[in-house]
């Protein structure tokens, strides 16, 4: 009976390291798949196609102090990577492809967004062609959630446009957050157009904030005197919810 008891004790610890043996696979199996699928998640965000930024349309004309005035239309077409640090080159030449004025800037353009960049760059009476780069170095490129607020929610209403004392273009209206979220700040950009052509811009930002479902009056004024433009187009971005 004492050997039967043994025996059967002895079966029992053999079961037992047996069973302890064959879970241990099972856990670093399970181990093994969890940074399998960690692998997967890392490669997938890797494999996400970061596309350049687009210039939709840019433009220059004098303004009426001599100054010519460079002013254009950027987008970021990407879904969920914000570029951080936007480097947007002008480059102006005069004869014989010489460099006379290289006005940049840095933005930031969150994903989808469209923004307008303009200033005075050069009082040089004659130059000979004007191109614009985007520039945005591989690790100033972020993964951000979609903005709670885009452009699309603020609409505009009853606007017109005249030109004030100092003839600059002043635009007047009111201007409504129709988005269920306060909006704490928003960036302005206006491009003014002659024949369809842009001939300068206005960049500002609008302080006041917008409560949901408010309106509120509208007034922004280009920041230099145009000779003439017949056309405008106003772009809301880089919006920030309270």
């Amino acid at each position: 009976m004492r050997k039967f008891v043994l025996a059967l004790g002895f079966m029992s610890f053999v079961m037992m390291m047996t069973a302890c043996g064959s879970d241990k696979p099972k856990n670093e199996a399970a181990g093994n798949d969890g940074s399998q699928e960690e692998n997967n998640e890392d490669s997938m965000q890797q494999q996400v196609e970061i596309k350049d930024l687009e210039v939709i349309e840019y433009g220059y004309e004098r303004d009426t102090d001599g100054y010519l005035q460079v002013a254009g239309i950027f987008k970021n077409p990407n879904e969920e990577h914000t570029a951080k640090s936007a480097h947007i080159n002008w480059t102006i030449t005069g004869e014989n492809d010489v460099v006379i004025a290289e006005p940049a800037s840095v933005k930031t353009i969150r994903p989808g967004e469209t923004v307008v960049m303009s200033f005075p760059a050069i009082q040089h009476e004659e130059f000979q062609d004007i191109t614009v780069e985007l520039e945005v170095k591989e690790d100033d490129w972020l993964i951000e959630e979609a903005p709670l607020v885009t452009a699309s929610d603020i609409s505009l209403t009853d606007i017109t446009v005249e030109k004030d004392f100092y003839e600059a273009y002043v635009i007047t209206g009111f201007i409504e957050n129709t988005s269920e979220h306060d909006i704490a700040s928003v960036d302005v950009g206006i491009v003014f157009k002659k024949d369809g052509k842009i001939v300068g811009g206005s960049t500002s930002e609008l302080y006041s904030p917008m409560k949901a479902g408010h309106k509120y009056e509208f007034k922004r004024a280009s920041s230099i005197a145009f000779p003439e433009m017949d056309d405008y187009e106003i772009y809301f971005y880089n919006i920030e919810v309270q």
